[in-house]
């Protein structure tokens, strides 16, 4: 980016898919993208990570990098990884009939008994819907350059359902027996070759949900302002898992779980993810920013990375 910001705008691209629901817009200038996001942030990132080529291969040492109490998938680094099959969003109402088996009191929802002192705001569930429920959002997946398909990681973050590899499965379930459902699905290129590993969609079944909806005479829920990665969970929520014991505590049993219906950015204690890390999956890039404002127009940004650490 030029220190006086006056590039020329070469496109833009409204609602992209890849921004879940966050990003507004994407705009290109001549040494720079520019995302804006739906809450007002911006962040420029240089044209030379989006454009490095070869794409960006990762060779994993099986070591965790940094030690932190959770660990949070916050997207992927194969954004070379290009599919050409789009699916809804999960859950959408347009696809889904039976919409309303997923909300509060639904039948694909089985709540869970919490500590008192973590707060009335908090909720835990386990998804029971049958795997055919997940099928609208879970087709087989095709890429149009062949060559891709031997770069697609283990772990992959992009689809609104995540994918996992043969590998990845191995040890998510090995961690938490039951603790998710695996749907099987193919991805091919465009001649008909296809990946040399086994892919599923990843479920994880265990879901938090966080109320923080205004209450008379109990003041706001309290947000986190300095962050060191983007997630995409909530400012809320991110405050609780920094400063609410009692929950901290509680998730220490959870080898791993998501927020709300947002199965994009699964979260993972420190066993879970050092496990993962042993195996030497790929896919699962630390971030190294040691912090950054959520209303900095270029904060530390790495688009390879894909995990965040919250301490």
């Amino acid at each position: 980016m030029s220190e006086t910001g006056e590039e020329k705008l070469i496109g833009v691209v409204h609602n992209p898919e890849w921004g879940n629901g966050e990003v507004d817009r994407y705009e290109e200038y001549e040494t720079y993208h520019l995302m804006v996001f739906k809450n007002g942030a911006r962040q420029h990132v240089p044209k030379e990570f989006v454009d490095t080529r070869p794409p960006f291969i990762e060779n994993p040492d099986g070591r965790v990098m940094r030690e932190a109490t959770f660990y949070a998938l916050m997207g992927s680094w194969a954004k070379h990884v290009q599919f050409e099959t789009l699916a809804p969003l999960f859950p959408s109402g347009k696809v889904d009939p039976d919409e309303a088996k997923w909300y509060r009191g639904g039948a694909y929802r089985h709540p869970q008994s919490l500590p008192d002192d973590i707060g009335w705001r908090w909720s835990h569930v386990v998804l029971t819907a049958p795997p055919s429920a997940f099928a609208p959002y879970a087709p087989p997946r095709r890429v149009k350059d062949p060559a891709m398909l031997a770069l697609i990681p283990d772990v992959f973050a992009r689809p609104s359902i995540p994918l996992v590899s043969d590998r990845a499965r191995a040890v998510l379930e090995a961690q938490f027996p039951d603790g998710s459902y695996f749907i099987a699905t193919t991805i091919t290129a465009a001649n008909g070759a296809r990946t040399e590993r086994d892919y599923f969609y990843w479920v994880p079944r265990h879901r938090l949900f966080f109320n923080a909806d205004k209450v008379s005479g109990e003041p706001e829920p309290k947000r986190a302002d300095e962050w060191n990665f983007r997630p995409s969970f909530g400012d809320e929520k991110q405050w609780q898992m920094i400063h609410n014991m009692p929950l901290r505590a509680y998730l220490q049993g959870l080898p791993y779980w998501g927020f709300h219906f947002n199965l994009y950015s699964p979260l993972f204690t420190s066993r879970c993810f050092h496990a993962l890390k042993a195996a030497r999956l790929t896919g699962l890039i630390e971030n190294t920013a040691e912090s950054s404002s959520k209303h900095s127009e270029e904060p530390p940004y790495n688009p390879w990375e894909s995990i965040g650490h919250i301490d």
